[in-house]
């Protein structure tokens, strides 16, 4: 497992920077536009496995509303993962949905495929059993295994992370 979390970390990583250094688009390269107050996307095998780009809504009215504006397919869907863009869960929220419950395998989420968040996130929270979590930052620095609600400005990973393993440990 160990061996596999740091091989999918060491990966992310790579591809983020490459993205970052190839010029992806303004919003995540420049990490400056503003982020709606509340986000909602869902986590399918297509954006897992990156052979298709995540759909993500957003609204300044309610988490409510941006989940309801996700396509039909994802309203079963339960909440897995809240990123926050400060630190002690606070500011904008993107809240990341998935058809099941977290388990040992874990889920991949690409921030570097959801517009500005890669350079936003301070703090993440998980659900329905996403209790540990490993990260790659947009920089080549990994964590393994933390666990979850977790709290990270003023480290290495504030406001720079490019990849979340979440799983259940």
């Amino acid at each position: 497992m160990l061996t596999r979390v740091l091989h999918r970390l060491a990966s992310a990583t790579l591809i983020a920077g490459l993205l970052v250094g190839a010029g992806a688009t303004p919003a995540m390269a420049s990490g400056t536009a503003a982020l709606p107050k509340y986000c909602a996307t869902f986590v399918s095998a297509a954006t897992a496995a990156r052979t298709e780009a995540p759909v993500v809504t957003c609204s300044n009215t309610s988490a409510a509303d941006a989940k309801a504006a996700l396509p039909a397919s994802a309203a079963a869907n339960v909440l897995l993962m809240s990123a926050y863009s400060n630190a002690q869960f606070q500011g904008s929220t993107l809240n990341i949905y998935r058809g099941a419950y977290c388990d040992s395998e874990g889920y991949d989420i690409y921030l570097t495929s959801y517009d500005n968040w890669a350079k936003k996130v301070s703090s993440i929270r998980g659900y329905q059993s996403c209790n540990t979590v490993g990260l790659g930052s947009l920089t080549g620095n990994h964590h393994i295994g933390h666990a979850l609600s977790w709290s990270f400005g003023g480290t290495v990973f504030n406001d720079n992370v490019a990849y979340v393993h979440l799983y259940y440990n």
